[in-house]
């Protein structure tokens, strides 16, 4: 009995430091990317956004100086202005001590899990490829496009630039006439005569057909609609970089929060809740570039294990 009150007492007194640790203020100056993330609107981002600031700058001199940090305005400042301090509070007495506790009302150390078993329970879910390929489809992006764009530009250089046709129609009236003189010798008698004349007339009636082509060779190597595509295509390229990027992100923001919730499964609820929040924001940001592939896929996993389980 004696040992039972005493386990009693011990967790009642461990209830109490973590609450009172939970409304400790949250010491700007040293806090850690984590320990930031437990303040209100606070994600990773920002969270490393104010330790850049403080690495560039120096230890923040005030609260107020909380808000020369990049997306800190002064509404999320006002907010945050009861839960930092710019020093740590005074140490805290000991209030559990080894003696006053019997050793077997000590807690075990729960051993963590290695690198592989954590990624392994993430492997039912999408993967970054798979997520990528699911943005680059929901934005439109395609290369094979692009190429089929390019083609029918170099294409069109070799149509002819101009046609022309030309018909010639030549109609002539032409008359021709002809005097024929007859002189005849026979037995020393010369003769002289009968004179001929001829009149002839005709006329010409002729056609002429003529089809130019006119080409620009350097249409086909360097033209307008190339330049264009080759610009829009430049485009797409950059645009399709930062959807990747983007994506890319988001999702291993999304997977850091999750293994943060495995290795420190001991944190308040406070810090619990906010995670889950964080999580289900970063999944609603994946399903904006994704058209919803993202939170679809997860619902997939979902009913894959939970049938191999009923298995």
């Amino acid at each position: 009995m004696k040992k039972l009150l005493s386990s009693i007492a011990y967790l009642l007194v461990v209830a109490a430091a973590c609450q009172a640790l939970d409304s400790t203020p949250v010491n700007i100056n040293t806090a850690t990317n984590m320990e930031l993330q437990t303040l209100p609107g606070i994600g990773p981002g920002l969270a490393q956004l104010i330790i850049d600031y403080r690495n560039t700058n120096g230890p923040f001199q005030s609260l107020d100086e909380l808000g020369n940090v990049p997306k800190i305005g002064d509404k999320t400042l006002e907010r945050l202005k009861d839960l930092i301090s710019l020093s740590d509070p005074d140490p805290v007495v000991d209030v559990i001590s080894k003696q006053d506790v019997p050793e077997e009302s000590q807690p075990t150390a729960t051993p963590l899990p290695s690198v592989d078993e954590i990624l392994a329970s993430f492997d039912l879910e999408p993967s970054i490829r798979d997520v990528q390929i699911a943005a680059i489809r929901f934005a439109e992006i395609d290369g094979e496009r692009f190429a089929q764009w390019r083609q029918k530009a170099k294409e069109k250089g070799l149509w002819p630039d101009s046609v022309q046709f030309t018909l010639g129609h030549d109609t002539d009236d032409d008359r021709d006439y002809t005097r024929t003189n007859t002189i005849s010798i026979s037995g020393g008698t010369t003769t002289v005569g009968p004179d001929k004349e001829t009149w002839k007339r005709g006329t010409d009636d002729d056609f002429d057909y003529q089809l130019r082509f006119r080409w620009k060779l350097q249409d086909y190597c360097f033209s307008n609609d190339i330049l264009r595509v080759s610009s829009e295509t430049e485009k797409q390229v950059k645009f399709r970089q930062s959807v990747i990027e983007d994506v890319t992100e988001l999702y291993y923001d999304r997977r850091a929060l999750q293994v943060e919730m495995i290795l420190q499964p001991e944190v308040s609820i406070t810090v619990k809740v906010k995670r889950e929040l964080q999580i289900q924001e970063l999944t609603a940001a994946i399903d904006g570039l994704t058209g919803g592939f993202f939170s679809e896929a997860l619902a997939r996993s979902r009913e894959t294990a939970a049938m191999a389980a009923v298995e």
